[in-house]
């Protein structure tokens, strides 16, 4: 019996890390937004454990707060101190090199994002 839980267990993190990885790695908007976004994974627990992003508006980088994960979403919030402006962010892989980013609060808008390295 404790054999087939620990089966079960190992399976179940080794989907939830496969999805999670999907996610992982550096990450380019579409369109006229100039965002680059990384996210990490670590290596011991297999969860995202890092959002970065950076813009050419900003000309600085951003260290996002995890709020939820699960197999191919993350959602993040951070505020941007400059302009009192406060938004969550909701990443979701469409594919291995395609993800989609919405953000709501100050601003809404849905980015549109691929992946440039992992």
């Amino acid at each position: 019996m404790k054999n087939l839980l620990l089966v079960l267990a190992l399976n179940a993190s080794n989907i939830i890390f496969s999805q999670t990885s999907k996610l992982e790695g550096s990450w380019s908007s579409y369109g006229n937004t100039s965002y680059v976004t990384t996210i990490s994974v670590s290596e011991f627990t297999g969860s995202i454990d890092r959002v970065y992003s950076y813009s050419s508006y900003e000309e600085k980088s951003k260290t996002e707060k995890i709020i939820k994960q699960d197999y191919n979403t993350l959602e993040t919030s951070h505020c941007f101190e400059d302009y009192q402006w406060s938004i969550k962010s909701k990443y979701v892989s469409l594919n291995d090199t395609l993800m989609k980013r919405i953000i709501t609060g100050s601003v809404n808008t849905v980015l549109l994002y691929k992946k440039i390295n992992k």
